[in-house]
């Protein structure tokens, strides 16, 4: 016959874990004086990985997309999408991660 044994048993629960896309509108810095900028593309898709509340919780504002136009004069130049997202998170994909910035002399 079988006698009764204590037994500790540990569990660790941890969030679900997911992916969720955000849009996010392309700023342009570090442009020179009398200078305007245009972009081919103004808006990526930026997926995000993380805890699924953490995902839940952000807002498209939280998750920043900018090119450098920084010692760049007039011309066109393919140039790489940098984003910025809330910690606890990280990114999946960028789509496009490159876009063609247009700098022009202002008039």
């Amino acid at each position: 016959m079988l006698k009764p044994v204590d037994a500790t048993v540990t569990v660790t629960v941890v969030p679900l874990s997911g992916t969720r896309p955000f849009f996010a509108g392309v700023q342009v810095q570090n442009l020179a004086p009398n200078t305007t900028a245009d972009l081919d593309v103004p808006t990526v898709i930026v997926t995000i990985a993380g805890p699924a509340p953490t995902l839940a919780g952000l807002s498209n504002d939280q998750v920043t997309a900018t090119v450098d136009a920084a010692n760049r004069g007039a011309g066109t130049y393919v140039v790489d999408v940098a984003v910025k997202i809330p910690a606890g998170t990280s990114v999946q994909s960028v789509q496009p991660t490159r876009v063609t910035l247009t700098i022009k002399a202002k008039q």
